[in-house]
């Protein structure tokens, strides 16, 4: 794994050599039917250190700045009984928490494992925290803490890194794919700022954690890639619709390009909706982008469907329904299921090596999103 640069900018930094609790780390409040509480105490295999010692619950740390769309360094040392979390929340200037989080997993380990991840702060962030979680009860140790400012190479080196022990993405793009992607092709082409909305729930959110946008940068030179996970957590199109609030998750934004995606839509005229308002918002409208589903066990794992397809069909529901709404709103449309399954089928891996969950993707599992998307949108 990559090193972050030797002198960053540090934003976090703790041993644990003093309580957590007096340089600002927090725990929950205990409820009825918790396990133990989270703890500072003696490192295991240790003996002249400590650390925080979570055999339920997290640590959270206190809040450091981050700036909107800049990337940052997390380093921790790890012991873990079985699979945890470490995961990233930002909050906004007035202390608001703001829904697009990232969860990772923390992989069981029966020695101390050092890490190094990447992660982004969001577009109107000005603080952050990051949280140490346990899981099914299985004991987490963390150790050295470290966050630092990072560059956007060592993002996509992070990424890189990740990716290099993965089966490798074959997908080839439509070559028609650019037909309702005017704006977004002209400023690929031409270079600027390209802002990316992508509105939906935490599968949408997952796709935006996996740093495409800087993939995307290496493939256009002068462009510089802005995602915004506007999302929700378990929330599709029947909500965004309704109740003005496109003003806060899209209009708000002023997005170049609009990607509706995420596994929560129900219903194709949810969809139809958010495009025509949208639409009707005023100019410039952005170009927008429907996409299909993918990841979660429930329906988008090709190895345990028998009639799975990698072209949607009548029969596969709101994929194929989604497809022809697309066309006729002269949407672009992305059949990111077809491509997932594909890759799944392909990789010779069990379904769980690309998740942190029975729903969410892992690391490896995000490389997976973030890849196809770059190739998608390759020159």
């Amino acid at each position: 794994m990559i090193a972050c640069a030797d002198a960053p900018v540090t934003l976090l930094q703790d041993d644990f050599t003093r309580n957590p609790l007096e340089a600002g780390w927090t725990v929950p409040t205990p409820r009825l039917g918790d396990g133990p509480a989270p703890v500072w105490a003696v490192a295991p295999g240790r003996p002249d250190e400590r650390c925080l010692l979570i055999p339920d619950g997290y640590w959270e740390s206190p809040v450091f700045p981050v700036a909107p769309f800049e990337y940052y360094c997390l380093q921790f040392s790890a012991k873990a009984e079985g699979d945890g979390y470490w995961a990233v929340f930002c909050f906004t200037a007035d202390g608001e928490a703001l829904a697009a989080d990232e969860y990772a997993t923390v992989e069981q380990s029966a020695d101390w494992v050092d890490h190094t991840v990447i992660f982004q702060g969001r577009a109107t962030a000005r603080y952050a925290r990051v949280r140490f979680q346990s899981v099914d009860r299985r004991t987490l140790c963390i150790d050295s803490v470290r966050v630092s400012a990072a560059t956007r190479a060592e993002a996509v080196a992070w990424a890189d890194a990740v990716y290099a022990g993965m089966p490798p993405v074959a997908y080839a793009p439509p070559a028609d794919r650019w037909r309702y992607l005017p704006k977004t092709q002209a400023i690929l082409r031409h270079g600027g700022i390209l802002r990316i909305v992508l509105l939906g729930d935490s599968i949408a959110n997952d796709t935006a954690n996996s740093h495409f946008g800087v993939l995307l940068e290496q493939q256009y030179p002068g462009v510089r890639v802005e995602v915004v996970p506007s999302v929700r957590g378990s929330t599709g199109c029947e909500y965004y619709r309704e109740a003005h609030r496109l003003h806060q998750y899209v209009y708000a934004y002023a997005p170049d390009l609009l990607i509706i995606g995420g596994i929560s839509t129900k219903t194709p005229e949810s969809v139809r909706a958010v495009i025509e308002q949208v639409r009707a918002a005023g100019s410039p409208a952005p170009d927008i982008l429907v996409m299909s589903g993918a990841v979660s066990s429930n329906g988008y794992n090709p190895l345990t469907l028998a009639d799975w397809s990698p072209v949607p069909r009548p029969q596969d529901g709101l994929r194929y329904t989604l497809m022809r709404l697309a066309e006729e709103q002269q949407a672009a449309y992305f059949d990111m299921a077809g491509a997932w399954g594909t890759y799944i089928l392909q990789a010779g891996k069990p379904y769980d090596w690309f998740l942190r969950d029975s729903v969410h993707a892992n690391v490896r599992g995000k490389q997976v999103l973030g890849r196809i998307l770059a190739r998608y949108f390759a020159p």
